[in-house]
């Protein structure tokens, strides 16, 4: 744009008699080249990055799938936990069941089956 200042007045005339040469300038100034050129590589930027993504995708699905079996392993486990658990407190209980301990552990396993229930 530096360029129109230094137009003389005729030269100015013929640019609003003919503005397609104003465009032309436009065009092919330093400051719309640039814009240009950062556009294209930010849009050559963001291609190669949503390629990237989608090349993960099998793999992070395959991941996914395994965290799903192994959450579903966990409930499985601390159910049988928790099983085992009161069967244990409550072989306990048999041998002394006037204990404090046995009490208060017969409370936790009484709430911990009815949060589990709910």
């Amino acid at each position: 744009m530096e360029k129109i200042l230094d137009l003389s007045q005729s030269e100015l005339q013929e640019l609003l008699d003919f503005p397609e040469k104003v465009v032309s300038m436009a065009q092919e100034s330093d400051e719309v080249q640039n814009i240009q050129l950062e556009r294209e590589m930010a849009l050559a930027s963001n291609r190669s990055l949503a390629e990237q993504n989608l090349d993960m995708r099998p793999h992070l699905e395959s991941r996914r799938e395994i965290l799903v079996e192994r959450y579903a392993q966990l409930k499985t486990i601390r159910e049988t936990y928790k099983e085992h658990y009161v069967i244990m407190v409550g072989r306990r209980c048999e041998h002394d069941p006037r204990s404090m301990n046995c009490t208060f552990t017969l409370h936790e396993v009484l709430a911990a089956c009815l949060k589990s229930i709910s």
